[in-house]
């Protein structure tokens, strides 16, 4: 199962009526805004007016980019949204290895007892991802404000590290592989797709 596959499984929160963006395209935004470098809510608003011919080549975006009130609004109501898991298996049948990567947006928190693998992991590259997020993502001078959406963001640039992370795509760091997908729609699409 693709990312995108995955991602179109998020419960939609908002009512249908108020409803004009599709919320797996503002979730896609989001995700590949601060793949390519933005740090708050305006940068993904004008990342996406600059990129919406290649953000179209994955998702629709029939009513095009929304205003970063709208991006930052939306990110706000995601109530059910508790982690966004990226699990990654290896195994060896007969001397062949292979990998298998599955991504999850899930409910629950990651200390739900059927996270239990995502915890481990998790706890493996905890001690270290408060300083790669603050040097590859400038965290710690990040001034967002917006109750709840601060949290979110938060939880997309974990997802963005942890998908850079999985990348090998011949970047030399973390926050090298981050300027590069800013730099390159095609080295942006290998990270997010693979």
């Amino acid at each position: 199962m693709t990312l995108m596959e995955h991602l179109s499984v998020v419960k939609e929160t908002r009512s249908e009526t108020n409803r004009k963006y599709d919320l797996i395209d503002v979730i896609f935004l989001v995700i590949s805004a601060i793949m390519a470098g933005a740090e708050g809510w305006q940068d993904i608003e004008t990342y996406g007016n600059a990129k919406i011919k290649w953000l179209r080549t994955y998702r629709p975006f029939l009513s095009g980019i929304p205003c970063r009130h709208t991006i930052a609004r939306i990110a706000k109501k995601w109530p059910t949204i508790r982690s966004i898991i990226a699990v990654e298996r290896h195994r060896t049948r007969n001397g062949k290895g292979t990998v298998d990567t599955s991504h999850y947006v899930s409910s629950f928190s990651l200390r739900h007892k059927l996270l239990g693998h995502s915890i481990r992991q998790h706890w493996r590259i905890g001690n270290s991802q408060h300083y790669i997020l603050d040097v590859v993502f400038k965290e710690d001078d990040s001034r967002i404000v917006l109750d709840g959406a601060i949290e979110n963001l938060a939880l997309f640039r974990r997802f963005v590290l942890n998908m850079l992370k999985q990348c090998d795509c011949g970047a030399p760091s973390q926050r090298n592989k981050l300027k590069k997908a800013g730099w390159s729609d095609d080295y942006r699409a290998r990270v997010f797709f693979g």
